[in-house]
C-alpha cells in the first residue's frame, strides 16, 4: 500500500488467543494498518479488497466490559489465509463508521440500500423532492433531479428521530452538536425510521434514539437551528452582504446566492437578505 494515505487513527486492543495487544488502527485511502503503540512499527496491513466484513459484537452481555470497551470482529482473506479477529475499543462506533465508508471496495459487496422518495422541507417552507437512502452508517439525502448526494446524516451524529404531527408523513432528524432539526415527508416515515434503527444496530451496534412522543410542526420550525439559536442569541452585532456558492448542493456550475452574514454574541448566522429569515447558524 505504497500510495495509501491514512485518514483517521484510533487506539484499540487486539484480542489474540495467547494475549491482548494495544494497537493503533489507521483507516486509509487503500486499506487499514495496525501499528505498535510504543514505536509505531507496522504489525499488519489489509487492502480493502481483502476485507470480508466488519461487524460489532452485539452480544448484550459481552459487547461491553468494565472499561467501557466495545467489541467488533474483522474478517479478512489475504495471501496468508482467512482470519477472524476480535478488537475492543471505546471508539467502536467511530471506527466502524469510518471503515464502512469504503464498504464498496470490500471483497464481499454490500447489499443494495433501501431508498425511498421523499421531500425535504427547507428554511423557507419549500418542499424539494429527494431520495432518502438507508446505508449501513447513515441516512443520505439525494437530489432526485441529478442524483447528487447533498447530505449525509451519520447515525453516530443523530441525536434522535421523531415523527411530526401537523403535516402528513412528516418526520424529523435531529443531528449534530447543535441538534439541528431536518424536516422531511415520505409515504411511510415509521418504516424508514425503523430501517435506519435496524441498520445502525446491525452495522454499528448503536441504538438510535427515538422521541417518546411526536414533535409538533411548530416545534420543529422554532428549533430548526437547534436550542442555541434562541431569539436573544440571534441578535446581530454586525452584518455583511456576501455571495454564497454551494457546489456540493447545486453542482460545479452553481450560481452565487446573495446572503446576509450576521455576527452575534454566540453564532455566525446566514440569513436571506429579502425575508431576513435565518437559513443556517
Amino acid at each position: 500500500m505504497q500510495s495509501n494515505v491514512n485518514l483517521t487513527s484510533y487506539l484499540l486492543t487486539k484480542n489474540a488467543w495467547k494475549r491482548s495487544y494495544k494497537r493503533i488502527l489507521s483507516i486509509g485511502t487503500q486499506g487499514i494498518t495496525t501499528y505498535k503503540k510504543e514505536d509505531f512499527r507496522v504489525t499488519n496491513q489489509w487492502l480493502y479488497e481483502e476485507i470480508i466484513s466488519v461487524r460489532p459484537d452485539n452480544g448484550a452481555a459481552k459487547a461491553n466490559n468494565s472499561n467501557g470497551l466495545q467489541k467488533f470482529n474483522l474478517v479478512t482473506d489475504s495471501p496468508g489465509g482467512r482470519k477472524n479477529m476480535l478488537f475492543l475499543s471505546e471508539y467502536r462506533t467511530e471506527i466502524l463508521t469510518d471503515l464502512l465508508r469504503f464498504r464498496s471496495l470490500f471483497a464481499d459487496k454490500p447489499r443494495p440500500n433501501i431508498k425511498v422518495p421523499a421531500v425535504k422541507i427547507n428554511w423557507s417552507d419549500k418542499e424539494k423532492p429527494v431520495f432518502l437512502e438507508i446505508t449501513p452508517i447513515s441516512i443520505d439525502q439525494i437530489d432526485q433531479s441529478d442524483g447528487t448526494r447533498v447530505a449525509c446524516y451519520t447515525y453516530r451524529d443523530i441525536n434522535y428521530l421523531a415523527p411530526v404531527t401537523g403535516l402528513n408523513g412528516a418526520f424529523a432528524i435531529a443531528s449534530g452538536s447543535q441538534e439541528r432539526i431536518h424536516l422531511f415527508r415520505c409515504t411511510d416515515p415509521t418504516a424508514l425510521m425503523n430501517a435506519a434503527s435496524e441498520a445502525s444496530a446491525t452495522y454499528l451496534g448503536l441504538v438510535l434514539n427515538r422521541t417518546p412522543a411526536p414533535l409538533t410542526l411548530e416545534h420543529c420550525k422554532q428549533l430548526r437551528l437547534g436550542p442555541i439559536a434562541s431569539p436573544e442569541n440571534m441578535v446581530s452585532t454586525a452584518e455583511f452582504i456576501v455571495q454564497k456558492v454551494a457546489p456540493y448542493r447545486h453542482g460545479e456550475s452553481a450560481f452565487p446566492i446573495s446572503r446576509t452574514l450576521c455576527l452575534t454574541e454566540q453564532l455566525l448566522v446566514e440569513r436571506d437578505p429579502i425575508s431576513y429569515r435565518p437559513v443556517s447558524a
